[in-house]
């Protein structure tokens, strides 16, 4: 009996198959998060906001830009978030350079996005940026953290 293997090659790139298998994870602080696949210096994490709400945060470690003695919220550039151009506000939590959409329409449309699409991609309305996110697992990631937040 003869055995016939066919060899399909992968046709991917490298930063499309990263966002792939990327998916979000839980973090030690029990937040959930997900690395950026193009570049990897930056991180989506859903946490609750000081208001209570649920939100994604674009976050990357800086620590010429937040030293952790300002954290006011400030205006960002709007960033097309899927095409979609929304307000974007910007803080330091620590040493960390914190992005997050301004009104409570732009947080809604941002976690819808990675509730019902494949990946979000965020660019900068000047096309200086492009940042890639799997949505891989954050719909369970949400579920999750809609429990922990509703547990007394």
């Amino acid at each position: 009996m003869k055995k016939i293997f066919i060899f399909i090659p992968l046709l991917f790139s490298k930063s499309l198959f990263a966002a792939d298998i990327n998916e979000w994870y839980e973090t030690e602080e029990g937040d959930y998060a997900i690395e950026e696949a193009l570049h990897g210096s930056m991180y989506a994490t859903l946490s609750e906001s000081v208001a209570g709400d649920l939100s994604v945060y674009i976050e990357k470690y800086d620590e010429d830009k937040c030293d952790g003695s300002n954290e006011d919220v400030s205006n960002h550039e709007p960033v097309y978030i899927n095409d979609v151009l929304v307000k974007m506000s910007q803080a330091c939590n620590g040493s960390w350079f914190t992005i997050f959409p301004s009104s409570d329409k732009g947080r809604d449309y941002l976690i819808n996005e990675f509730k019902v699409k494949r990946n979000v991609i965020i660019e900068s309305y000047q096309n200086e940026y492009k940042l890639l996110f799997s949505a891989k697992g954050f719909s369970k990631s949400l579920k999750l953290q809609k429990l922990n937040k509703l547990a007394i």
